[in-house]
């Protein structure tokens, strides 16, 4: 399951508009982006855009992660592994 860009660009656009929030916070500030999904799309919601996220982390550094692995931890390991690739 994936988002449509017209979907991907209302979040990005309301995080942006309502919270203040970027494209970079989401690697910096992982925990407040999540906070504001929940605010925004319930906790149902934000959990599924959440997965996805995780998924695509996942699928772009080719990590093996627990299906519990939160988007901090997730960034976290692909922070590491691109950083050792320099």
């Amino acid at each position: 399951m994936s988002l449509g860009p017209g979907a991907k660009a209302a979040i990005y656009f309301q995080l942006r508009e309502i919270y203040g929030l970027t494209q970079k916070d989401f690697q910096s500030r992982p925990s407040i982006v999540i906070d504001h999904l929940k605010e925004m799309l319930g906790k149902t919601g934000s959990s599924l855009i959440e997965k996805m996220i995780i998924k695509e982390i996942r699928k772009s550094f080719g990590l093996v992660l627990e299906e519990s692995a939160s988007m901090d931890f997730a960034i976290s390991e692909a922070k590491k592994k691109f950083l050792s690739q320099e």
